[in-house]
């Protein structure tokens, strides 16, 4: 999906992509730390984590019928990522944790794309709301 922005937003991005870009550099040209690499994707998370409750509070604080969503969401991806993070041994010797993280991200993925279409159609509706 491509959304085009203002220039303050684009700014905005911009800002965000420079840490990812040094990150990325990092990792790529000086050295591969998978500590690092697991500390600043968690570090990551973890903010995202802290902008979608911000989300799902001025959600529900706007009357918006699914504003719990987004915050189930992001603690069931949180449950998820604990796969990955705590490490085991493979299951049956087919299923390890890495594999089960995916697994487990598909059904949370599919729910997200609901909520972001609800969303969008809920904004509408307030847009017209607005207008009457």
């Amino acid at each position: 999906m491509i959304r085009l922005v203002s220039g303050a937003e684009a700014a905005e991005q911009f800002c965000c992509a420079i840490p990812y870009a040094l990150h990325v550099a990092y990792l790529s040209l000086v050295r591969f730390d998978y500590g690092y690499n697991m500390t600043a994707n968690a570090i990551v998370g973890l903010l995202r984590n802290f902008i979608w409750f911000v989300v799902s509070y001025q959600a529900f604080r706007n009357g918006q019928p699914f504003w719990w969503k987004p915050a189930a969401l992001m603690l069931l991806m949180d449950l998820a990522f604990s796969l990955e993070a705590f490490d085991f041994p493979p299951f049956l010797e087919a299923l390890d944790a890495h594999a089960l993280w995916h697994a487990a991200t598909i059904p949370i993925i599919t729910q997200w794309y609901d909520y972001l279409g609800k969303d969008a159609k809920w904004d509408l509706h307030l847009e017209q709301q607005r207008k009457d």
